[in-house]
């Protein structure tokens, strides 16, 4: 999840910002420094030099000119490439063909640049596109294909309200080449609007098009003149933005955005990788025990760990020599968990959604989540691990109860009065109604129930790096965050240094049916 903005636009036929766009983005670009445009036409210059200065003049017209403004194309090396990313203050991904630019851009070695890069990222039609994680580039094939991951959103352009109508499939997928072939011969080289190969096509056989798209993946139709803006997990849009699922067309509802929200709000904690690795809670000895002695874990075991964060759960299961695999959402986590455990030769792990990942023909005889299941909807918690565990095979589920108040009634008391007044978090947290005692319902063996205990203490400063580690309180504003975690700090301070906390383990356990 990303802390800056991401602008989505489907095209600007007028070659103009609307006003509610470009209010929007001055208040994004506070410092215009370096703008820097990645080409979707890699191979022609005088086009990519003639949109990018386009652009830039859109830019200007608004009041937002920046010192200087460059475009990434094949001219440009890779190093020359990697730095003018490092010092852009905002990176536009322009319109054309977007499997090209996504070309580019690997072959480049920029794509975990620009994740990682703090710039406003911008994107326009095909740009646009490859900001998702999955792309569908409808103008050259329909089979989808990975882009930027900045959003889960899938986002097709040029989307007209007009002439909703669905289409056939198959017919669409005949037709396509020479559609593409012919529109390519007939695109306006000076596309300042961000015209796509298939941007000539008529209105009805692009929403036909699109109709197909949403066969493969649910899509967010965009029509020009649009945006879509996402920061710190919370999604806006101007103008006119549909939402395209199994080839129905709807109007975008305020519940199809909630649930994106949820989804984008589910990497939170890919923004803090680190403080998150030395602050959250680990897992009782006897809880492990515990578990490898059940569940049987051992060489020759197969094990999967759903969600593994930076391995607050995952060492002692690594350390029984079984094969442990895991998988991650977040980049920078997943990239934590390499550099922790990638030497141990047992050890595999992926940077995907656990939802939809492909595993195969794999089969485990463990499945366990440390605080993690509840993110998943329980249909798919449950009725996939039940799928991918082996006959006989345990799905165990983790989490940490802790409270303070016990041992300190008047510090408990004075920090209640400092969450009542700055507890105002920008998404609430919205995923503690998982029935984790609800697997049978699913397929599963009844759940049993299991405790351990722990303490653990911390100083003023260590309190507040903790309280920092959890999704609603990230997601407080910056400006009532600083308020309120310096009123935590100094109540701990004010009550001797130090907050002891009483923690329990909770460990359900379940298994897959053994056979008939």
């Amino acid at each position: 999840m990303r802390k800056e903005l991401i602008g989505l636009f489907s095209g600007f036929p007028d070659h103009h910002f609307s006003e509610d766009i470009a209010e929007r983005l001055r208040a994004e670009l506070p410092e215009r420094k370096s703008l820097v445009f990645i080409s979707a036409w890699p191979e022609d210059h005088e086009r990519n030099d003639a949109d990018s200065d386009g652009m830039h003049a859109m830019f200007e017209e608004k009041s937002m000119p920046f010192d200087e403004h460059h475009v990434i194309d094949d001219r440009t090396e890779s190093a020359d490439a990697k730095h003018l990313i490092q010092k852009a203050s905002c990176i536009f991904l322009m319109g054309g063909n977007a499997t090209a630019q996504m070309k580019l851009i690997r072959e480049k070695k920029l794509a975990d640049m620009i994740r990682d890069s703090s710039a406003v990222i911008l994107g326009v039609s095909a740009g646009a596109m490859n900001t998702g994680k999955t792309v569908i580039d409808i103008w050259e094939t329909m089979t989808p294909y990975e882009g930027l991951w900045l959003t889960d959103i899938t986002v097709l352009s040029h989307y007209n309200e007009a002439d909703q109508k669905t289409g056939d499939k198959n017919t669409l997928e005949q037709d396509n080449h020479n559609r593409n072939t012919s529109d390519r011969e007939n695109s306006n080289k000076n596309s300042t609007d961000q015209k796509t190969c298939g941007k000539n096509t008529s209105d009805h056989d692009r929403n036909m098009m699109i109709c197909a798209a949403s066969e493969i993946h649910p899509v967010w139709a965009m029509a020009d003149g649009s945006a879509i803006f996402i920061k710190n997990g919370r999604i806006s849009t101007t103008g006119s933005v549909h939402y395209a699922d199994k080839g129905e067309i709807k109007a975008l509802t305020r519940d199809i955005i909630d649930s994106a929200e949820q989804q984008e709000f589910r990497k939170v904690f890919d923004t803090i990788p680190d403080q998150f690795d030395r602050y959250r809670n680990r897992y009782s000895n006897e809880l492990f025990n515990y578990l490898i002695d059940y569940a049987g874990i051992g060489p020759g075991a197969k094990v999967l760990e759903l969600g593994p964060g930076t391995g607050q759960a995952s060492e002692p299961v690594i350390n029984t020599g079984c094969e442990y695999h895991a998988i991650e959402l977040g980049e920078h986590l997943y990239l934590k968990m390499v550099e922790k455990y990638g030497e141990h030769p047992n050890f595999h792990i992926v940077n995907d959604d656990f939802v939809t990942h492909d595993f195969g023909d794999a089969k485990f005889d463990l499945i366990y989540s440390a605080a993690t299941i509840q993110w998943i909807p329980e249909e798919a918690a449950f009725g996939k691990t039940l799928s991918l565990l082996k006959p006989g095979g345990v799905l165990a589920m983790m989490l940490t109860s802790s409270e303070y108040r016990s041992n300190n009634e008047a510090l408990y008391q004075k920090i209640q009065k400092l969450y009542d007044t700055y507890y105002q978090p920008d998404i609430p947290y919205t995923h503690g109604g998982f029935r984790y005692t609800a697997a049978p319902e699913y397929g599963y063996t009844e759940v049993e129930r299991r405790e351990f205990h722990g303490k653990r203490e911390f100083s003023a400063a260590e309190y507040v790096a903790y309280s920092g580690t959890h999704c609603d309180h990230i997601m407080i504003k910056d400006a009532i965050r600083e308020t309120f975690f310096k009123g935590l700090h100094d109540a701990v301070e004010e009550a001797g240094g130090k907050i002891i906390f009483n923690d329990t383990y909770i460990l359900y356990l379940t298994r897959k049916p053994a056979g008939p």
